[in-house]
């Protein structure tokens, strides 16, 4: 059959056209596929970074606990010192008594109490201030006192040994009025320890009182 003059002809389609239809669909769908990893790692990543967030968080919890801590053993041993100086102090003049008439020196000798009179003033008797002395702790309270009055806290223990002239340990407590008069040497142990128990420290005095024994 012949074609009429004005009829169109059918032409195959262009090759560089089709080509460029076929790049256009790869370049999208790579797109497509890019914008899917990007999410994947960004998801990975966020993941990672709250891990770590995660890790210096405990880091940081763990050293702060610790730090706490330390501050408060220190804030005890101090203490405990302090109070144990005091005592220490004091317990050096147990006896004092220039007029020889006063009758100081030690009037009781426990485990965890000792009482102790001197004659600061001089005027022949221990009825002053500061010149009848007493040191007791509170297991309850936790407290080392002082006549009666807290004087350090968190005291969890407090230990007093007493020795006579040969240096032998006087072991019947509380002593006797006769050994009482033996006491040469007393040695002191306090413990303090934190809020929460987990941590103690133990502080000791070796104390002379250099009036005890003088006619």
């Amino acid at each position: 059959m012949k074609t009429s003059a004005g009829a169109h002809k059918c032409h195959p389609p262009d090759r560089a056209s089709v080509s460029s239809h076929r790049f256009f669909d790869r370049q999208a769908g790579g797109q497509a596929s890019g914008h899917g990893f990007i999410i994947i790692e960004l998801i990975v990543a966020m993941g990672i970074a709250l891990l770590i967030l995660a890790g210096l968080i405990g880091v940081f919890f763990v050293q702060n606990k610790y730090f706490g801590q330390q501050s408060e053993v220190v804030e005890i041993q101090i203490n405990a010192r302090a109070g144990l100086q005091m005592m220490t102090g004091e317990l050096l003049m147990a006896g004092y008594d220039p007029t020889r008439t006063a009758d100081a020196g030690v009037a009781l000798a426990a485990v965890n109490a000792i009482r102790f009179t001197r004659d600061l003033s001089g005027n022949g008797d221990v009825l002053d201030a500061h010149e009848d002395i007493t040191y007791t702790h509170d297991a309850v309270a936790r407290q080392l006192k002082r006549n009666d009055q807290p004087l350090s806290e968190n005291v969890d223990a407090l230990a007093f040994r007493y020795y006579d002239t040969d240096d032998l340990e006087l072991t019947l407590l509380p002593l006797s009025v006769a050994d009482l008069e033996k006491v040469r040497r007393i040695m002191i142990t306090l413990t303090a320890v934190t809020r929460d128990g987990d941590q103690s420290r133990t502080l000791s005095s070796d104390v002379v009182p250099r009036n005890l024994g003088m006619m």
